[in-house]
């Protein structure tokens, strides 16, 4: 009878704690680009990677996008830009993952500090390491996702742990670049 009271006891902490995570929209899958307490965001893009996974590529393209459009509040949406390139790719829209690739290469270049936000007059502008505009097609769009007094503090990392994550963005945006330019 001991033996029927600690399995029902486990068995009641297990259901407990996947109706609570379920309720609380704990992450989907253990994509690096999860943003905490943004569950519409996340499950989409751990629905995207899904399709992606299962060579379902249209259908990954579109949970990206959707993902694309959420606001995270305090933190620009970026980091699924690479697998939004890679997903463009696989669908055969050589044109749009190239386009979404070197979005990719913009925005990265503003989080890693290669690009800065400049501000004059309350309007911001993308500008290199010597203070010139970057002249770019992309370089207002990448502005409208990277610019803003509320964002650029998130561009420096203060522990090894940030640096780290970091590390794992560039992976993920490296093997976007391998996959469509070859390079």
């Amino acid at each position: 009878m001991r033996k029927f009271y600690w399995v029902l006891a486990i068995a009641t902490i297990i259901l407990w704690q996947s109706a609570t995570a379920s309720a609380r929209g704990d992450l989907l899958c253990e994509a690096r680009e999860t943003v905490e307490g943004h569950d519409t965001y996340n499950g989409l893009l751990c629905a995207g990677i899904a399709a992606y996974d299962s060579g379902r590529y249209e259908e990954a393209v579109a949970a990206f996008k959707k993902a694309l459009d959420q606001f995270l509040f305090e933190y620009p949406n970026f980091e699924l830009l690479p697998r939004l390139a890679l997903a463009y790719q696989k669908s055969g829209a050589r044109r749009l993952a190239e386009e979404y690739l070197a979005e990719s290469e913009l925005t990265f270049s503003v989080y890693f500090g290669i690009l800065e936000c400049k501000e004059e007059n309350n309007v911001y502008w993308l500008a290199d390491h010597f203070g010139h505009r970057v002249k770019h097609p992309l370089a207002e769009r990448t502005m409208n996702r990277m610019c803003g007094a509320i964002l650029e503090p998130i561009y420096r990392p203060e522990t090894f742990a940030g640096i780290g994550y970091n590390c794992r963005l560039l992976k993920t945006l490296r093997a976007a670049q391998l996959a469509i330019k070859g390079e």
